[in-house]
């Protein structure tokens, strides 16, 4: 089908028919060195779809034939982003443009702006309401920042799932600007979705992330862990897949990892690589105690900073037993800032000087350990915190040498009883101020809140959209202990210098963590063309062995086994089950036998038994060829009627 045929005559398009079109585009060798044929279900990735997309949307605009006065509109192009729309026309001059959504259900009118001069305008709309015909205005805006046209569209969206329906409600309008949106990411739930300061949903994520949500990085974009694709270890199997994306849903990159990613996960400012939590196994048997650093432009891991090698073994008494759930960086010492959950601990260390600069805690918890002298000395009244999330630098006093944290306590004490536990039940948001050339700590502020007794964050904020020169404090209650009816978590809006409440907004479901977002539709204007690998990273490579076992070539051929289910995504074969009940895979031909053995860790948990995901088999480092697949389930060997054929790309 010819490109003008496809789209001929038509202002908006349906995204199926787009989606579909766009896989004529191929890939590189460069970008993706090998293809894998296979018989069994077999899908692109989002990298990997983005690429082919958006060199439609480039021929598109090649083809000029699209312009303001009727243009081509792709709602929900990279089946990401179902509240967005993707605006493609040419103009003669190179000019920028504005876009507004007009205000619905008492919103004000949603305003971006790009600074792009360009003849080639691929314009994302983002913050459109769900299930409605969305006006849209958008305007020419010359170099010397005068308007000279103006287009308005109407865009209709599908409804939100109804997980999310009512998920949102606030007592009063939020305080936030009318620009602004209020990012909701994680939870086992929910989605990732943003809601403007009436409380409608104006973004969500048609795909849910990881348990831990979106990681925003510097330029807009964010970090995105796959959810079901996942690696075994101890405990909670940790995610391996993780793209960097935006908001309308284009993916830039894979990144893999052999050990996979956890809860957090920053851009290293002056740098732009990637600090992300991991875990030191197969190393060792601990996980959730390791730092790592990830480069950007290869996904190579680059340096670890492991818990383990900076605190003797007195608390060493689980897999997880530091538990880092959140950190923040500090560029010009090149150092980090990290809270482990399971041990009450906010913990400063050097990378320069691999040491631990001081610990904020209880002193009572370190005394006759090897870090006793390292714990700041508290001034003043303190009220302690106890398996908190969420530490980040609000403030630092360069000359001074302070440093001013917030950071939620969730004010739980199951995973390390202490006795100076105080028993309350209430979470708290603290501020504190760390001296660090006396050691010492103040307590700023403390703001008591609903108990929530994991995951939550909190945000201070003093660009209130009323100027009324408060200064707010938000309480994201993410995983409430004792539900407020018909929800799960909340998020409460205090003034800072008083403590006195203003605002409580209930969600329907839970979630990780929360950010306030401006759109930057600059960033998601650049098309994604270059000819650059689109996989950075690598996971564990098969073994080659010198033949297929005996109990495995004479095993049983079936494909119906115990919900096993088998998928082919780029170049991975995907196999989905039970944890650890997948206990070695088998790729092999007459002439090579490769083995995955998955037997490395073991699952105590009960808990984490019971989950399902796909364990990934790369296929990158077998030789050219077609092969079999046999695997080990359970106790049973089993020959799968299925195959993979690997071939360089043409």
């Amino acid at each position: 089908m010819k490109l003008s045929d496809l789209f001929a005559d038509y202002i908006i398009k349906d995204e199926e028919e787009f989606n579909a079109a766009s896989k004529a585009y191929k890939l590189s060798p460069k970008q993706v060195p090998y293809t894998v044929s296979t018989d069994m279900k077999k899908n692109a990735s989002p990298t990997v779809k983005t690429y082919r997309k958006e060199k439609m949307i480039e021929s598109i605009l090649d083809s000029k034939k699209y312009k303001l006065k009727k243009p081509l509109v792709l709602v929900n192009p990279y089946k990401m982003s179902p509240l967005s729309a993707l605006v493609v026309f040419n103009t003669q001059e190179n000019v920028s443009v504005r876009y507004t959504v007009k205000g619905m259900l008492g919103a004000a009118d949603y305003v971006r702006i790009s600074q792009v001069l360009t003849t080639r305008h691929r314009v994302p709309i983002i913050g459109l309401y769900e299930d409605a015909s969305n006006e849209v205005i958008i305007e020419i805006v010359d170099a010397a920042g005068n308007t000279t046209d103006s287009k308005t569209i109407n865009i209709k969206t599908t409804r939100l799932p109804e997980t999310l329906k009512s998920s949102i409600k606030p007592e009063n309008p939020l305080d936030f600007r009318d620009d602004t949106l209020l990012l909701i990411t994680g939870g086992f739930l929910g989605s990732s979705y943003a809601f403007d300061n009436k409380g409608n949903i104006r973004y969500i994520a048609s795909k849910m992330p990881y348990p831990y949500g979106y990681h925003l990085i510097k330029n807009g974009h964010f970090l995105y862990c796959e959810q079901d694709q996942r690696r075994y270890n101890y405990g909670n199997a940790h995610t391996n897949i993780m793209y960097e994306m935006d908001y309308l849903g284009r993916a830039y990159k894979t990144y893999h990892n052999d050990i996979g990613f956890h809860h957090w996960a920053i851009e290293e400012e002056g740098k732009g690589d990637f600090l992300q939590s991991s875990s030191s196994f197969p190393e060792d048997m601990h996980l959730e105690n390791q730092i790592i650093e990830v480069s950007r432009a290869t996904g190579e891991v680059t340096r670890k900073i492991n818990m383990n090698d900076y605190f003797d073994g007195t608390y060493d008494t689980r897999h997880d037993w530091a538990h880092i759930n959140s950190f923040d960086y500090i560029y010009d010492e090149d150092a980090v800032i990290a809270s482990l959950r399971n041990v009450h601990t906010i913990v400063k260390i050097s990378l320069k000087t691999n040491k631990i600069e001081w610990i904020l805690t209880n002193p009572e918890f370190y005394k006759g350990t090897e870090q006793e002298s390292m714990v700041l000395k508290p001034e003043g009244h303190h009220d302690w915190f106890f398996q908190q999330h969420a530490v980040k630098i609000l403030e630092r006093d360069v000359e001074n040498k302070t440093i001013d944290i917030i950071l939620f306590d969730n004010h739980t004490g199951n995973r390390r009883p202490v006795d100076w536990f105080d028993g309350k039940k209430e979470s708290n948001v603290m501020v504190f101020r760390i001296d660090e050339k006396l050691k010492t700590v103040k307590q700023l502020k403390r703001f008591p809140t609903e108990l929530s007794i994991t995951r939550s964050n909190a945000i201070i904020t003093e660009n209130s959209k009323d100027n009324d020169g408060r200064k707010r404090v938000y309480a994201m209650c993410a995983n409430l202990e004792t539900h407020i009816k018909d929800a799960r978590a909340a998020i409460y809006e205090y003034d800072y210098e008083t403590g006195e409440q203003l605002n409580k907004i209930i969600c329907k479901n839970d979630f990780f963590c929360t950010y306030l977002i401006d759109i930057d539709i600059d960033t998601m204007m650049s098309p994604i063309t270059e000819d650059e690998p689109l996989v950075l990273g690598k996971l564990t490579p098969l073994k080659k062995v010198t033949k297929l076992p005996k109990k495995y070539a004479e095993a049983e051929l079936q494909k119906d086994i115990e919900n096993l289910k088998f998928r082919v995504i780029d170049d991975m074969l995907q196999i989905f089950c039970k944890d650890h009940t997948l206990k070695k895979v088998y790729i092999y031909n007459e002439e090579n036998v490769y083995e995955m053995n998955l037997t490395d860790t073991k699952q105590d948990s009960k808990l984490f038994r019971k989950m399902n995901f796909y364990v990934t088999v790369p296929l990158d480092t077998l030789a050219e060829g077609k092969y079999d697949i046999a695997i080990k389930h359970r106790k049973v060997c089993y020959r799968i009627p299925y195959y993979v054929k690997k071939s360089k790309r043409q």
